[in-house]
């Protein structure tokens, strides 16, 4: 580009930047219009746009109203409008809202996730901008057809005809307050603004090469001889009038001769390639693309993601968003959270169908750090409506949400929602007749708005019934809720769990001191509770899970310790979370195991306490981070029992390059003295992993694993490193004899910590 080139804000100069917005709630239909506002007597609190009604009241101090889905809400902020003619963007209104602007309602909102264009008369003197959110409950309250099957958790049984969140709105889990407001950026941009009103980019492989395509709405006087420049190259555009007056279309597709791969962080670096458009002397920003392929091999009824032709063994979470209440939180906080994914080692993160679809920084961020991204469809649970007009704003609100995500290296699977055949399987529904909506239609709609990426209708997915691990994609709970032996991880043979170990997980000391107090409060304050998930239902929670494997793992009891020593209680939960995720994660990464990956249910927590993440509310890992952290390391050795096999070595390299070095193997006594060394030889290849007989290591019989029982136990405990001559090297340590001993296991807790 030449030096007289200006470069702009893509989105343009935004009027209302800095706007003074403020909320005010009132009875449902009693005000209906802004004329109604004046000497009302409402009482309003400043607001920060984006934002909630309920991020509006924390930040001004005061108590988060408990239900605003039963309750009327006016937004409203003035603009000079003396710059001319303008247009109001907003990206999202949760969740039905009328929108006036100078006392003239200029549109309407049914969708939480559908953006609106307003055009906006300029003249002097200011411009009222006004957005009344109506009460959500009593639109819930009217006649519906019935669904074929109940869901027991939602807060309403007609929130499946609702496009909104189910963040605020189930039973049973986590409670934070349904998000009502103008969630997402609320622009005014004048219209004589050379600025992009719509990109979609895409970015595939040819060869060593590549090839961008560009598909754009941009804002401008005029147009002529724009050109596009992408990884070094520069080609010209086909342009056309747009569709909106002062609007054109923009098209361009781009030969790159040569690119580097995009991976995973686990697997390599993360090149990326910023795309930009000349548009008549002034340079716009489109975003930026990676190159990769991503498929999904199904073969044998697996579900292997294969990235750049190579099968990547996944592991992950689910993802909750960092700041429940806002939905909007600080960028700096939100990498913070992001770096603890790729610092545990972790390469994959869910968007899943009861939250919500996440912001432009959000995949910017899993863009550069090198975290995939499963994203689901926004439904969940419930019989999607059989109605041409839900549908249809349905399928706006995928074009709008996932055509942000084209050309995203990071995007990797998308799938339709989340657990919708398993819920009518539970209630005995058949699905004879199929889920069209999920298998035929949507899956065009995705095509069209993200390109090939691999599609999936609902999680879990694959076997003759959902339920099934064994085939396709499960949600595994059976070490977990349903009080499975560990073996269970071997012996139900998850192909893939986009959901798995959900457990109440303690916070580490420093967070339990902080938020309440002390250990003390562990297990009964109401506060610590409710952090705790539970199912709708059950007279059970996800501590009395934690609790049972304490029991069976240390041979405790759980409830004498927490009367004794609440302290140690905490411990002994949070050491037995650690050994249960690494030794699952450690199974199912094996070579001969036919799982390949898995997804934390979840990664962060969403209130302080006991919740089921692998990092609590304040941001700061918990026992099975750093659990995980060791065993899912791209260079990594983990250690199996197998039994009369004898104890086995796991190598693991998912680095681009051979490991060429040393296994090392020590023994120890029951008083920790080593007594034994072995050395041998290796070469783990470059994204492979190779398997070793410990006990072949040593001269002579050695009953490592105490399978044959010929006399006492020899050994305690084996520690095996391995060392490339590169000085990559890792280590595991494991305790022989099928024992679980608590005091190495808080040990390594420390160590780790």
């Amino acid at each position: 580009m030449d030096g007289e080139t200006a470069t702009a804000d893509a989105l343009g100069v935004d009027l209302l930047a800095g706007a003074a917005w403020e909320y005010a709630p009132c009875a449902p239909g009693s005000l209906v219009s802004p004329a109604d506002l004046d000497g009302a007597g409402l009482d309003w609190v400043p607001a920060q746009v984006p934002g909630t009604v309920a991020s509006a009241y924390r930040s001004a101090g005061r108590a988060v109203p408990e239900s605003p889905d039963g309750t009327d809400w006016w937004l409203r902020a003035s603009v000079d409008g003396s710059s001319g003619d303008a247009t109001l963007e907003m990206d999202g209104l949760a969740t039905l809202a009328e929108v006036w602007v100078d006392g003239a309602l200029v549109a309407t909102s049914e969708s939480m996730f559908v953006p609106l264009r307003v055009p906006v008369s300029g003249r002097p003197g200011p411009v009222e901008v006004a957005i009344r959110f109506t009460a959500l409950d009593a639109v819930l309250g009217g006649r519906r057809p019935r669904a074929r099957w109940r869901v027991a958790r939602l807060a309403h049984r007609n929130l499946r005809w609702v496009r909104t969140t189910l963040l605020g709105r189930l039973k049973g889990v986590v409670a934070t307050p349904a998000p009502v407001g103008a969630w997402r950026p609320v622009r005014l941009v004048p219209d004589d603004a050379t600025r992009v009103r719509d990109v979609r980019l895409g970015a595939r492989c040819v060869g060593g090469g590549g090839v961008v395509t560009v598909d754009a709405v941009v804002a401008a006087p005029s147009a002529a001889d724009w050109t596009v420049t992408a990884a070094g190259e520069r080609g010209a555009a086909h342009v056309e009038p747009g569709d909106v007056p002062g609007t054109w279309r923009v098209t361009a597709e781009l030969a790159v001769p040569s690119v580097e791969r995009w991976w995973p962080r686990t697997h390599g670096q993360q090149p990326l390639y910023d795309v930009t458009l000349d548009a008549g002397g002034t340079r716009l920003p489109l975003g930026r693309v990676g190159f990769r392929t991503v498929d999904v091999d199904t073969a044998d009824g697996s579900f292997q993601l294969v990235v750049n032709d190579v099968p990547v063994f996944v592991r992950g979470a689910c993802w909750t968003p960092v700041d429940p209440v806002s939905l909007n939180p600080d960028r700096a906080e939100l990498e913070a959270t992001l770096r603890l994914v790729v610092d545990g080692n972790l390469n994959m993160l869910r968007v899943s169908g009861d939250t919500t679809y996440e912001s432009d920084d959000f995949h910017d961020l899993c863009d550069e750090l090198g975290i995939l991204v499963w994203q689901d469809c926004m439904l969940a649970f419930y019989d999607p409506p059989d109605d041409a007009a839900w549908e249809a704003l349905l399928v706006e609100e995928v074009w709008a949400q996932l055509g942000r995500l084209a050309g995203r290296p990071s995007l990797a699977v998308v799938s339709g929602g989340s657990e919708i055949a398993q819920q009518a399987t539970y209630f005995g529904v058949s699905l004879d007749a199929g889920l069209p909506l999920l298998t035929e239609r949507l899956p065009r709609v995705v095509a069209d708005a993200v390109g090939p990426v691999p599609y999936l209708p609902t999680s879990p997915w694959g076997g003759d019934v959902p339920t099934r691990p064994d085939t396709g994609v499960s949600h595994y709970y059976g070490v977990g809720a349903y009080l499975r032996p560990l073996a269970d991880a071997r012996i139900a043979a998850p192909r893939f769990a986009a959901e798995c170990l959900a457990f109440a997980v303690p916070p580490e000391p420093q967070t339990v001191d902080e938020a309440f107090g002390g250990p003390a409060a562990a297990g009964h304050r109401p506060d610590w509770k409710a952090a705790v998930f539970r199912d709708a239902g059950a007279s059970w929670d996800f501590e009395d899970v934690r609790d049972h494997y304490v029991r069976e793992l240390f041979g405790v009891d759980p409830l004498g310790v927490r009367y004794s020593d609440p302290e140690r209680y905490l411990e002994l939960g949070r050491a037995a979370c650690a050994h249960l995720y690494a030794q699952v994660f450690a199974e199912w990464r094996r070579a001969g195991s036919t799982s390949s990956g898995g997804l934390v249910f979840y990664f962060r927590d969403l209130l302080p306490g006991a919740g089921m993440g692998l990092v609590d509310a304040y941001g700061r890992p918990k026992a099975p981070w750093y659990a995980m952290r060791q065993v899912l390391a791209p260079v990594a050795v983990t250690i199996s029992d197998e039994g009369l096999n004898g104890i086995v070595a796991h190598l693991f390299n998912d680095t681009g390059s051979d490991l060429n070095g040393t296994l090392e193997v020590e023994l120890y006594t029951e008083r920790e003295q080593p007594v034994d060394v072995a050395k041998h030889d290796v070469i783990v290849p470059a994204r492979g992993s190779l398997e070793v007989g410990v006990d072949a290591l040593f001269d002579g019989f050695r009953d490592l694993a105490w399978a044959h029982r010929f006399g006492p136990l020899t050994y305690r405990r084996v520690m095996v490193r391995v060392v490339g001559a590169d000085g990559r090297s890792a280590k595991a340590t494991s305790t022989l004899g099928g024992r679980v001993l608590v005091d190495d296991l808080l040990g390594g807790l420390g160590e780790r910590r």
